[in-house]
């Protein structure tokens, strides 16, 4: 299996403008971490512009749903051009939704170099409702990922209660995603791209996980997704000048 980690995310330095707004969730809401703050539209349809102010390196988009509600939208396309027009874009994408777990996902194959991208959306009955989207440049392991055994766990996050008689009560809200494991026999050259990851994301800022040719699950996209680390990773230097280091991951709620 591989593993691609996505932690500077455009998307929070761009100006995002969409065709039509709730005033109620606005669009800034998509900058806002937490994954219930979210954007609403009018309509069943709608486009959302990200200017990222100067021509950026881009080879990923990936958006998750609120962890509350599913994807507000049914189809979804990404455009990417220099200038903000979009009759004819040198890039358009059409979008697989993961309406089961939740999850967009999609890589080319080669960096791409615009300034602006555009998604375009459609919903069928309701509003368009757009949680977190990451749009940039991702920090790919072709042949690196966790070693064995990797834990993972589905913390269900209900409240219970019980009264006098013993009867329980539940308050069903979500599952919360955790996965941990070490990362091992890194040289010098795969560090510096994983220390650059944790210079920018420490456990504050949310990394996006995306494991590919995934070879222990059916499905890689139950486990991809938007997560925290838990807490400052250790690093261990062994003999030979490898270094392996040990992450924890909390899904960001």
């Amino acid at each position: 299996m591989s593993l691609r980690f996505c932690a500077d995310n455009l998307v929070q330095q761009s100006t995002i403008t969409a065709s039509e707004n709730n005033a109620q969730f606005p669009s800034s809401n998509i900058k806002d971490d937490r994954r219930t703050k979210v954007f609403k539209s009018l309509t069943t349809s709608c486009n959302i512009v990200f200017d990222f102010g100067s021509v950026r390196q881009i080879d990923t988009i990936s958006i998750v749903d609120s962890n509350i509600s599913d994807l507000g939208f049914v189809t979804a396309t990404i455009e990417l051009n220099n200038v903000n027009s979009w009759g004819s874009p040198p890039v358009s994408q059409v979008l697989t939704i993961d309406s089961l777990n939740g999850w967009v996902n999609f890589n080319w194959p080669v960096d791409q170099s615009y300034r602006f991208a555009r998604l375009v959306l459609t919903n069928i009955v309701n509003p368009i409702e757009v949680s977190k989207v990451f749009i940039g440049k991702s920090s790919y392991f072709a042949d690196i990922c966790f070693s064995y055994p990797v834990t993972y766990r589905q913390n269900n996050r209900a409240s219970m209660s019980q009264n006098r008689y013993g009867q329980k009560f539940f308050d069903e809200i979500s599952t919360q995603k955790e996965i941990s494991g070490e990362i091992p026999s890194l040289n010098k050259n795969e560090m510096d791209t994983m220390l650059e990851i944790l210079d920018y994301a420490s456990f504050t800022r949310p990394v996006w996980l995306n494991f590919d040719a995934l070879t222990f699950l059916n499905d890689q996209n139950r486990i991809s997704g938007y997560y925290y680390l838990a807490d400052d990773p250790s690093m261990i230097l062994n003999a030979g000048n490898f270094w392996t280091i040990g992450l924890k991951f909390n899904e960001g709620m």
